[in-house]
Order: structure tokens, then C-alpha cells, then sequence
């Protein structure tokens, strides 16, 4: 014990040395137009109805150093930066799932990078850390589960990006100060560790504006702990030597040699199977008993289960329960999760939201197993995101109760380098003699860029629109529990969104040129959903009801 807290008070110390430049290279990789976006979208069904290429992108590998056992070492990480952008777009940094292969990581090509190219084809720079022992890592054996060394690649690849952009003047763009993470499964963990020493060590560096983990273990010495050594078949077994070696590889309290964990063969089997990251986890699930625990000598099962073993001080050192997020939050997960318990979430949201001041959600997506529930999780963060992302047009509308008036502030008093137009007609920042019943939309464009960004704002957030419902279309089954149809009557270019009962953004499409349009809710909680269809200036909103 005393080991560990000497190698944690290290690696705590080391987070406050970086002042030098932590990019070492960088390289153009590829480029993909907004056609190989749309084609490789084409192959997963429904990603199409949710994700709108706009931008052709570039791919960039990075090489930069992290902090690694209280020094520093170099590690890789996918850049990807839209093309012919006049608009801020956010930075979006991508955390990756569980893998154990060397080069199976985004910055490799990895099925993952795919996603970073869809969000980032949509306007925003995204990246992704491989992490340490994987990608151009020569770190034997990756720290799986770690939160100080994934939370610092993750912190280290966002500093690289900022040096790159501003270094390189053939990346033409300029970052907004909007921030998002997300990541899916291990990186759903390393979204919110990598939040959490953001906001702890690093806050005067970096202002995120949301996060969205999904299906990741956040209770780690809790539920997931409970769920993995259940004395059950488990569909990962070998996860357990994965994080038992990843963190001995560390810190060096965990064991003096593998026998005094592993039983016979999985002593020798596992610590080869990992070291050099050489085997898939596939193959190394196959090789692990199917009952994790089987592979553990009984009496290290029973201290680890009495709290007295210094894995699971370890486990506790990177629980995420005693966090309090200072930003916003929505978990996603599915409960048909064979990997990752969706009690996670659960406990998450409950423990956060007690102590936070901050929105915090735990969002059931269904009854989907750990693959099924990715593309689900991916779709309704990025709906998360958009309904937050500013286009870089920072400003906020608010309701002054006391003289009835909408209002617009301009954190940084440039209000001369917009326009404004509300949904009206008024050009001014006060908006006054309001109609509780009607939604007003502001646009704040950008007189140098050309760029804009709306906000909507009611006295009552179930408010219909009167002077410009003018819209005629058909809404159609309503309640439903999967598809909504729209109809219109003729070709138009629309932009329909969906809100939920507090006023939230949960899906928006643009340049919708179609006659009948089919949405899929299925994912979306049951409850009352205001659909709003814009073409133009002409705007009207429905009520949906989902079952």
C-alpha cells in the first residue's frame, strides 16, 4: 500500500510540469471528400437520417508525450480537421473502446476513426487518443482502466491539437471555446476521468462544455467489480488479467510476480498474451476461463472481495463516484450490457446529481447488448452535442422576469461583431411585448464570417408558434414508439427539430429537400416532444406523444 501512494503522489506531481511544447510530429495521413463521408456512412443503416456530411476532412496522425511513471513518454493519437471551414468549429475529443491490439487504435485506422470522421465532417476538429502501450506507443503493456495515464492523453493530444492549429497555417481554422467529450465503453471511463482531472487540475486550461460517457464502468470498485466476479460466466474474461496487469505495470504494489495473482497457466499465459499487445481480445477471451475469477488463486478472490488487496486499492483510487462534475453530463447506456453493467450509469447519475450543480442524466437507450447499444449511444450524444455546439457564435438569450423581456448578452462585449434577427423581425438584443404562447427564435450572425447560430427561448416551453405557423404538413402515427412520418405537400428545404418537455434540442436534420420524411424515436424516453419544421422564416410546431 505504502508503494502505491508513493507511485500515485509521483504521478499527481508530474500532472503540474508541463509549460513545453508536448508535440513532437505530426503527418497528413488522408483526406476524404464529403462523398467518401456519405459512402461510408451508407453502410450502416440509419446513420444516414442523423449524421449530415458537410465538410470533406483531413486525418492527421500526432505523436506528442504524456506523463508515464513520473516521467514523460510518446505516444500517438488521431487529429481530424475539416476542410474549407469559415465558422469556429468545437473541439470533440473521441475516447476509444476497450482493445488489445497494437495497432487496432484511430490514429491506425481503426473501425473507430470512422466515427471521428462522421462528427468531424459535420463541422467540428475531433480527436483521439491511442494511449499508452498502443498505436506508436514502445510501452509493453497499455494501462488499462488507468485514469491518470488516460485521462493525460486524452488532456496531452487536446494541448498537441491547440499547438498544431495555431503552428500550422495550412489548417485553416480557428478553434471555438467549446469543448466536448465523449467515448464509448473504456472510453466512456476515460471521458469522465480525463473531465474530472480537467476540472480539478487543469480548469484554468480548458472550459468543457459537455461531456457524454457511454456504457462505461464509473463504480469501478462497486458494481462493475460485483458484476465481473459474479462466479458467472462473463462475456470479457479477459478484461480481469487486462486491468490486473495494466495497473501492475504501473503501480507496482499490485504484485512481485504474476504467480502471486494468477494461477497456473494463466501466470505465464496472460502477461504473453498482453506484453506487446501483440493478440486481439477476441483471441485472448478465448484463451481466459469463462469465469474470470477462475483464472485468480481463491485466497487474492477472497482479499480482494474483504477490501484488503491492493488491486482493489486500486480500483478505488480510480472510482469515479466521489466525483463532482462541474459540467454537463448525460450517461448513455443500454441494460442488456454483457460487458458493463448498466448499474453503472445508474449509481453515476444518482451520486453526481447529489452532490453537482451541474444537469445530470442517465438515458436508457433499451434493451441492447454492449455492441448493439454503440450506435444508439453514438447517435444521441451527437444530438446532445449539437443542441449545445455555438458554431463558435458565443452568446446567451435570457428571460427577464421582473420587466418581461427577452435579452441578449455578449460574454466578452463584442456585441458590435453581430447582427441579430429574431423570429419577429426585431434586430435589437431586448425583445419586449411577448406572447408567453409563442416561441421566438434569435440568430446571431457573425458580420466576418457570415456564420450564425440560433436560440429559442418561450415563457412556456410547450408554446406553439401563431404569427408563422404557415408550415402545412402531416404528422403521422402520433403516439408513436418507433417511426413518425412527416408529409408535405410539396419539395422544400426544411430543417426539422426535435425538442423534449424542458426545451431541449434531442434531434435537429438541415437541407431536408423530400416530400415525406420518416424519424426514428425509438430511442428517445416516452413522454410529450415538440416538433418543430422551419423553411426559411416559416416555422410551425406539433406535439408527438412517444409510447
Amino acid at each position: 500500500m505504502k508503494n502505491l501512494l508513493i507511485g500515485l503522489i509521483l504521478l499527481i506531481s508530474a500532472s503540474h510540469s508541463f509549460s513545453q511544447q508536448v508535440t513532437n510530429s505530426y503527418e497528413l495521413i488522408e483526406s476524404y471528400t464529403v462523398q467518401d463521408i456519405e459512402n461510408m456512412l451508407s453502410g450502416i443503416p440509419g446513420a444516414s437520417l442523423f449524421i449530415t456530411p458537410e465538410y470533406g476532412v483531413d486525418f492527421y496522425r500526432v505523436k506528442y508525450d504524456t506523463e508515464y511513471l513520473g516521467g514523460f513518454t510518446e505516444v500517438s493519437g488521431a487529429l481530424i480537421v475539416p476542410q474549407n471551414m469559415d465558422c469556429k468549429p468545437a473541439l470533440f475529443s473521441y475516447q476509444h473502446g476497450t482493445t488489445s491490439s497494437k495497432l487496432d487504435v484511430p490514429s491506425y485506422g481503426s473501425s473507430e476513426l470512422d466515427i471521428c470522421l462522421f462528427f468531424a465532417s459535420e463541422g467540428n476538429v475531433v480527436i483521439a487518443p491511442d494511449h499508452i502501450g498502443l498505436g506508436a506507443s514502445e510501452v509493453d503493456i497499455h494501462p488499462y482502466i488507468h485514469g491518470f495515464s488516460e485521462a493525460h492523453t486524452t488532456i496531452n493530444l487536446m494541448r498537441a491539437t491547440r499547438e498544431i492549429i495555431t503552428d500550422d497555417q495550412d489548417i485553416d481554422v480557428e478553434l471555438s471555446n467549446q469543448i466536448f467529450l465523449f467515448g464509448y465503453s473504456q472510453g466512456g471511463f476515460t471521458t469522465a476521468i480525463a473531465a474530472r482531472y480537467i476540472e480539478e487540475e487543469y480548469a484554468d486550461e480548458f472550459d468543457i462544455t459537455a461531456i457524454a460517457p457511454m456504457s462505461g464502468p464509473y463504480n469501478l470498485a462497486g458494481v462493475q467489480t460485483d458484476f465481473v466476479n459474479s462466479g458467472e460466466a462473463y462475456a470479457t474474461p479477459g478484461y480481469l488479467p487486462y486491468i490486473i496487469l495494466g495497473h501492475q505495470s504501473v503501480n507496482p504494489a499490485i504484485f512481485d510476480d504474476p504467480s502471486d495473482v494468477f494461477v497456473y497457466p494463466y501466470d505465464t499465459l496472460m502477461p504473453y498474451l498482453f506484453t506487446g499487445h501483440n493478440y486481439s481480445m477476441g483471441y485472448i477471451n478465448s484463451q481466459a476461463t469463462p469465469i474470470p475469477t477462475d483464472m485468480i488463486h481463491p485466497e487474492v478472490v477472497q482479499q480482494i472481495e474483504d477490501e484488503d488487496h491492493p488491486f482493489y486499492d486500486a480500483l478505488v483510487e480510480n472510482d469515479l463516484l466521489d466525483w463532482v462534475p462541474k459540467t454537463r453530463v448525460n450517461l448513455y447506456y443500454c441494460t442488456a450490457d454483457e460487458q458493463v453493467t448498466y448499474e453503472n450509469a445508474i449509481v453515476a447519475e444518482e451520486e453526481w446529481s447529489n452532490t453537482s450543480d451541474q444537469k445530470i442524466e442517465a438515458i436508457d437507450l433499451g434493451e441492447y447488448n454492449h455492441s448493439d447499444c454503440v450506435l444508439f449511444a453514438l447517435i444521441n450524444g451527437r444530438n446532445f452535442f449539437n443542441s449545445l455546439n455555438n458554431n463558435g457564435i458565443d452568446f446567451t438569450v435570457s428571460y427577464n422576469e421582473n420587466l418581461d423581456q427577452f435579452e441578449i448578452e455578449f460574454p466578452f462585449g463584442n456585441e458590435n461583431d453581430f447582427e441579430i434577427e429574431w423570429s419577429n423581425g426585431a434586430t435589437t438584443p431586448i425583445l419586449g411585448d411577448i406572447d408567453p404562447d409563442i416561441v421566438y427564435t434569435a440568430t446571431v450572425t457573425d458580420i466576418n464570417s457570415g456564420c450564425s447560430h440560433s436560440e429559442s427561448i418561450s415563457v412556456n416551453p410547450f408554446a406553439t408558434t401563431k404569427e408563422f405557423d404557415n408550415i402545412a404538413y402531416s404528422m403521422y402515427p402520433n403516439p408513436t414508439s418507433d417511426f413518425v412520418h412527416l408529409a408535405f405537400p410539396s419539395y422544400g428545404d426544411y430543417q426539422i427539430t426535435l425538442f423534449d418537455a424542458s426545451g431541449k434540442v434531442v434531434f435537429q436534420k438541415e437541407a431536408i429537400q423530400a416530400t415525406d420524411v420518416s424519424l426514428n424515436v425509438s430511442t428517445l424516453n416516452s413522454g410529450t416532444y415538440i416538433v418543430e419544421v422551419r423553411e426559411g422564416k416559416s416555422m410551425r410546431k406539433k406535439r408527438l406523444v412517444i409510447k
